[in-house]
């Protein structure tokens, strides 16, 4: 049986604690790397084989890609990089306070 898991990328630094853009070059901070990591060797001692992942390519998303392939022994050739896999861009939350995300959202 064929299973997709989604997964987010690990954190980052965010020292102003706003929203970045979509082509930001921002990668993982440690804290982040070890989260994939760490989420790696659970995914695989809950009996699951990763034979592919797709990613999107951002930096923070394909780094953490990467990390789960790597785990998981696979080829460069097994991590698809694919632009469609980017989420939405908002120009105008891009810089923005995250506190201020509640607000911009119910506006919607």
């Amino acid at each position: 049986m064929t299973g997709i898991l989604l997964i987010r990328h690990g954190e980052i630094d965010n020292p102003g604690n706003v929203c970045y853009g979509r082509n930001i070059p921002v990668q993982l901070n440690a804290h982040g790397r070890d989260q994939i990591r760490k989420l790696s060797e659970r995914i695989e001692n809950l009996g699951f084989r990763i034979e592919k992942v797709y990613t999107s390519p951002l930096d923070r998303v394909r780094e953490s890609a990467e990390i789960i392939a790597k785990s998981f022994g696979l080829k460069k050739e097994d991590v698809v990089i694919d632009d469609d896999l980017i989420d939405a861009n908002i120009p105008a939350i891009a810089g923005k306070p995250l506190s201020e995300l509640d607000q911009i959202h119910s506006r919607g």
